[in-house]
């Protein structure tokens, strides 16, 4: 449910020496829909991209689609996770639960460098309901070390051959 009141008291609190208090406030922020949250995320976001990665998904637009889209894919991404890159996928993938759709470009990046087989999926998934998979890449995922996208890929191969 939407914040019910001012936000500022949240907002200060993301500023406090107290790092549960920071936390607390950012799980707050992460919810809220506010010009204000999303120019404070986007200011902050090279500083703290785990913090602020999530209010600017919340508060997208699409004119931020190449933004989002460029700063996703320079992030690097490790089997160790020692950047943030899985949480800025995760955020991405959430997108569809907040009734927006994630921009296709930055779905294949997902796809395509994500250490997390089930990221892999879930991008397959919503790329495979916006119509954006090849056969190409619908036989290669026969092959992924992921059961569900194996089956995902079967499916979705014998339907296309069904249809010819």
């Amino acid at each position: 449910c939407p914040y019910p009141g001012d936000i500022s008291p949240v907002v200060a609190d993301m500023k406090s020496d107290d790092p549960h208090l920071r936390f607390v406030a950012r799980l707050v922020l992460e919810n809220v829909q506010s010009p204000q949250i999303r120019q404070m995320a986007l200011d902050n976001l090279d500083a703290d991209p785990d913090a602020w990665f999530p209010m600017v998904v919340r508060n997208y637009r699409e004119e931020d689609a190449a933004f989002i889209t460029s700063y996703a894919k320079n992030m690097p991404t490790d089997r160790e996770c020692n950047k943030p890159w899985h949480g800025l996928h995760l955020d991405v993938l959430k997108m569809q639960d907040y009734g927006m759709k994630a921009p296709g470009e930055l779905l294949l990046h997902i796809y395509e460098t994500s250490y997390c087989p089930n990221c892999r999926q879930e991008a397959l998934e919503q790329m495979g309901k916006r119509r954006m998979l090849t056969e190409e890449m619908l036989e290669e995922c026969l092959y992924d070390s992921l059961d569900k996208v194996r089956t995902y890929a079967r499916r979705a191969l014998n339907r296309r051959k069904n249809r010819h």
